[in-house]
């Protein structure tokens, strides 16, 4: 096909292939979601797929004009893992049909599970741009299998460490590449069915590239890069101008400790904010962590470009264009800031309390745009073992990441079940755990009560019960439940998150069956008598949850289970958004008919008298307007009404 001349780049055309640049990731990342094997892949969306535009600065370097909706804690990393990975490399030395890996954090961000492949794209000999996908392998060698652990202190712990090796040479699997993850990694299976699948998205990612340089002219196409990038940063310019006020505005979150230290490590974080710009200064965060918190400052980048794309210009697809107004500035060797050896195989917690301080250094700033804190923590569980079962036998990587509840916002109330802000994954069916792995999941629900209060109540926390059905070692990642989730405008904060253990010897399973409804035992009488707790804040008489209760630092354990233990674990709930006494009573009554306010806490926490027995009859609950009325004058005047019952 001859290709069309090039021509002046009109809005229209501009348009067409700007939102046809999105279509291309968008296929790709169907590709990998339909061939990848690997649960974390297949199920979890734990990928990204980007365009890459060619090396012509001023006007395009490298820059990445199209990424898919899939996991967010890679958009922001993207751009310097390109650069990184062209300049170790050497730009005179891709070729066509390349496909070449990076895994180093502290060049690609993330960690080396997280591995980037970049496809050069050569229309007529010259490069005219690329492919780059990026997705986690399961394992990749290192001193625990998955690579997920908190005790690991240095780089080479966590696996194989790569900076430029490529895969394949001319389209064909190139040996010397597929060797270095094949050696290291215990799951090969797992392995060369994800790279494959990756290699094949990236493959119709050149295509369809090239196909617009045929239709369009290579002109044409590169201006459309520049448009699109140019877009992106003109939204970006525009939603902050508009909706945040000049000013310097100050933060904080953080992690729990790190393995072997039981103090906090804090982020502080101070934005300053002029026109249609914004500086955020990270000065004053704690040091680099002992063992695994750390993240790299692509990482930390990250997390701060997401909270400002969240909340200025959540609409527009992201690209490189997006993140030009905001500038960096963070100290070297922070956690969030890690130099070689640290370990970086928890980043994302670590980038996930960035987003959280850079957010609430915001509040003030947002007025009623602002929203209230999520479940903010992976409270992951991850399994390693042997699958004894028939046709199975073989070993196994049970990754175990919870999603949660979001905050409540002006427009109402907070997500139910939804993943932090940075992951944008989905999550693993129960079906899907039980068939892959050794596991039974007896337990998924929502807890009546733990809701955030507020005018727009934040969601509700969930319990899981996992039961491990053969030996295995587990890990849990518990890094971020100190810092409770936060209201805003009169909300009150979510309830805390934590994890029980319950070994067979305490409580068998097969004859006492289900924890909670067993032998007239109430939930607390279960805990304090059969409960280990692993984490989280905890009555200490009761072993229930609980904010004001004692805290039991969970990073420091590593568990060996028998067959029937069983793990309980629990996220944190949602902020309130605005006063409780607020909420429409209307609301509150659908709250109790379904489960997520007992009758007790409509009157206590939102002053709503719901008269009728939700058991027993739900449909027929209705608001006792005149009680609520009185009740909710006590409440706001209670110097003229006695006492506020």
């Amino acid at each position: 096909m001859t290709p069309q001349p090039a021509k002046a780049l009109d809005p229209v055309t501009a348009e067409i292939v700007r939102n046809g640049f999105n279509a291309i990731v968008r296929q790709m990342s169907r590709i990998i979601v339909r061939s990848a094997f690997s649960p974390i892949i297949r199920d979890a969306f734990d990928f990204c797929c980007t365009i890459v535009a060619p090396q012509e600065p001023p006007a395009l370097d490298l820059d990445i004009v199209a990424m898919s909706e899939s996991l967010a804690h890679f958009s922001g990393v993207m751009p310097f893992l390109v650069k990184n990975l062209v300049w170790e490399y050497g730009a005179e030395n891709l070729e066509e049909g390349d496909f070449i890996a990076i895994n180093n954090p502290y060049k690609a961000g993330n960690h080396v599970n997280d591995n980037a492949f970049l496809k050069p794209v050569f229309h007529q000999g010259k490069l005219l741009g690329g492919i780059c996908v990026k997705a986690h392998i399961t394992d990749v060698g290192g001193m625990v299998p998955g690579g997920y652990s908190l005790e690991k202190r240095s780089i080479w712990e966590d696996g194989l460490v790569i900076s430029g090796m490529p895969v394949y040479k001319r389209n064909q699997p190139y040996k010397p590449g597929f060797n270095l993850y094949f050696d290291a990694s215990r799951l090969p299976h797992y392995c060369l069915s994800d790279i494959q699948a990756l290699f094949s998205a990236a493959s119709f990612g050149e295509k369809s590239l090239l196909a617009y340089a045929e239709k369009y002219g290579v002109e044409t196409l590169k201006g459309a890069m520049v448009y699109s990038l140019d877009y992106a940063e003109r939204s970006m310019r525009q939603a902050i101008a508009a909706r945040l006020p000049d000013g310097v505005y100050t933060g904080e979150d953080g992690l729990d400790g790190d393995f072997y230290n039981n103090e906090p490590y804090l982020i502080r974080v101070k934005v300053t904010k002029k026109g249609d710009r914004a500086e955020i200064d990270f000065s004053g965060t704690a040091r680099v962590g002992e063992t695994s918190i750390n993240c790299s400052v692509y990482d930390a980048a990250n997390g701060a470009y997401t909270a400002f794309k969240w909340l200025f210009d959540p609409h527009n697809p992201n690209n490189s264009g997006a993140f030009r107004p905001i500038d960096i500035v963070i100290p070297e060797n922070t956690f969030i800031s890690a130099l070689p050896p640290a370990t970086t195989s928890s980043y994302f917690e670590g980038a996930e309390a960035v987003f959280n301080a850079v957010v609430k250094a915001l509040l003030p700033g947002l007025g009623e745009a602002a929203f209230a804190g999520h479940y903010g923590t992976n409270v992951g569980q991850f399994a390693y073992g042997h699958d004894p079962r028939p046709r199975r036998e073989r070993s196994y990587f049970a990754p175990f990441a919870l999603l949660g509840a979001f905050g409540g916002t002006s427009a109402g109330d907070g997500e139910h079940f939804i993943s932090l802000s940075q992951q944008n994954i989905m999550d693993f069916s129960c079906e899907a755990i039980e068939d892959d792995f050794p596991i039974l999941i007896l337990r998924k629900e929502f807890i009546q009560d733990s809701p955030g209060q507020g005018k727009h109540r934040g969601g509700p926390s969930l319990v899981w019960d996992r039961l491990f059905l053969s030996p295995a070692e587990t890990r849990n990642l518990l890094t971020h439940l100190r810092f409770l989730p936060w209201g805003c405008l009169g909300g009150k904060p979510g309830k805390p998150g934590g994890i029980w253990m319950f070994t067979p010897e305490k409580w068998d399973w097969h004859q006492k069956g289900d924890i909670p409804t067993q032998n007239g035992l109430t939930p607390a009488e279960v805990y304090q008598k059969y409960s280990q707790p692993i984490g989280g804040y905890f009555n200490p008489r009761t072993r229930e949850l609980s904010e004001k209760g004692r805290w039991v630092f969970g990073m420091n354990r590593v568990l060996k289970v028998e067959p029937d233990t069983l793990f309980r674990l629990v996220t944190p709930s949602g902020g309130g958004w605005g006063e409780p006494l607020e909420r429409d009573p209307e609301l509150v009554k659908l709250d109790v008919r379904d489960g997520f306010v007992s009758p007790e806490s409509a009157r206590r926490d939102y002053g709503v008298v719901i008269k009728g027995d939700p058991e027993q009859d739900p449909e027929g609950l209705a608001v006792d307007s005149a009680a609520t009325r009185r009740l909710r004058s006590r409440r706001q005047h209670p110097q003229k009404g006695g006492k506020a019952g």
